[in-house]
């Protein structure tokens, strides 16, 4: 039941969790596996064009006691 759920094959790896709600199995997954999944097509198929770029994040003021370096802001 549990293979058929997860479709597992020989050699799929799989990882057990251990919480207080319970005991959870799922399958691993490689990088490429989820790359894949992520765009929809095959790892070797993926280009540059796919990915888009890294871009800072404004996650706007201080609210808290946030450590702030002040040599790295602009």
């Amino acid at each position: 039941m549990i293979v058929k759920a997860l479709s597992l094959q020989a050699g799929d790896q799989v990882a057990l969790e251990l919480r207080d709600d319970g005991r959870f199995i799922k399958k691993k997954q490689s990088t490429s596996q989820m790359f894949e999944e992520f765009y929809g097509k095959p790892f070797d198929e993926i280009t540059q064009n796919d990915l888009s770029p890294a871009k800072e994040i404004n996650w706007g003021e201080d609210v808290g006691s946030e450590v702030i370096n002040p040599t790295l802001e602009k």
